[in-house]
């Protein structure tokens, strides 16, 4: 079964950015960050504009669309 996921969730999985990074430059905590990872919760948008902000230093390119929309296929595991 497929599913769809965010560029940003693809991201987060890969751990393209290393979390204590991500949890240091957005005041969150790791836990926030596994909830993005799963699509329990989004950030806000102050939030992915530090996000937008944080990947553009690391020149992976983001915007909103890359938080918020689902459009990368991926296998369910289950």
């Amino acid at each position: 079964m497929a599913i769809f996921i965010t560029k940003f969730q693809f991201y987060l999985r890969q751990k393209s950015i290393p979390y204590s990074d991500i949890t240091r430059h957005l005041g969150c905590d790791r836990s926030s960050i596994n909830r993005w990872k799963k699509g329990e919760q989004f950030p806000n948008k102050l939030t992915a504009d530090r996000i937008i902000d944080l990947y553009g230093q690391y020149s992976i390119p983001m915007d909103y669309n890359s938080i918020y929309e689902p459009t990368i296929e991926i296998r369910d595991k289950q």
